[in-house]
């Protein structure tokens, strides 16, 4: 259902890392899957994978998610295999140190962990929503939980789909959130020469909901790490922990 990987790659020549490599690693990996593979997974509107970096110690821990059974299929192996990728764009080699590999079979692993009524989301990497054509590089309530619940059932509707044709459901559980304390700054991500506008930092949720919806609403922030929020998560944006 969910592969999860924590990579650790030291640069072969010491230099500045940017969340922007995110987007270099993630095409160096689909440039060793099969012809059109790629072309595939971004047919849909959502994108079974997701991947962000972050900086420790000069290395670069990268964190790759495979959403479902056709991702995991063809990208686990490679992934497992690799032990170095190239980045054209900065004429740099990325040698595998470490690899840690988490995995989710079913959506109980995740129902059976605690529920919380205040939960903190912190995002590493430049975080964004599109609403109306247009980019919003401010989070709210009902666009984090609704891009959540699109990315479930974009990934798992054949096997565990979380149902809410009307929308009264998401609405219920948006209804029950409230953003009780932020801290946040604008952080734009560079993408194929285009400056998208989005944030980091780390915001509250406090929750005023029971039963179902308690479940759902925590369902899909422990969710998060894994789909990572907003748009463009496969190319590094939108990389959030939830604590």
């Amino acid at each position: 259902m969910i592969t999860h990987y924590q990579i650790t790659l030291l640069p072969e020549h010491e230099t500045r890392i940017l969340p922007e490599w995110g987007y270099h690693l993630y095409s160096s990996l689909l440039s060793l899957a099969p012809h059109g593979f790629g072309e595939r997974m971004h047919s849909d509107s959502i994108t079974p994978v997701s991947s962000c970096i972050t900086v420790q110690d000069k290395q670069v821990a990268w964190h790759i998610n495979l959403l479902g059974a056709d991702s995991e299929a063809v990208l686990a192996p490679i992934i497992e295999q690799q032990d170095r990728y190239w980045l054209r764009r900065e004429n740099q080699s990325l040698r595998v140190n470490t690899m840690q590999i988490e995995h989710i079979d079913s959506a109980d692993t995740l129902l059976q962990l605690p529920e919380h009524r205040t939960m903190k989301l912190r995002f590493l990497t430049p975080t964004a929503f599109k609403s109306d054509g247009s980019y919003v590089n401010l989070p709210s309530v009902p666009l984090i939980m609704r891009n959540l619940l699109n990315k479930w059932n974009g990934c798992f509707a054949e096997v565990c789909p979380i149902e809410d044709e009307d929308g009264e459901g998401i609405q219920a559980i948006t209804n029950g959130l409230r953003i009780a304390e932020y801290r946040l700054s604008s952080r734009d991500y560079l993408l194929k020469g285009q400056s998208i506008p989005g944030f980091t930092g780390e915001l509250t949720l406090k929750c005023r909901l029971d039963g179902f919806h308690l479940t759902m609403a925590n369902l899909l922030l422990h969710f998060a790490p894994y789909a990572g929020v907003g748009i463009k998560t496969a190319l590094g944006m939108g990389g959030v922990i939830c604590e």
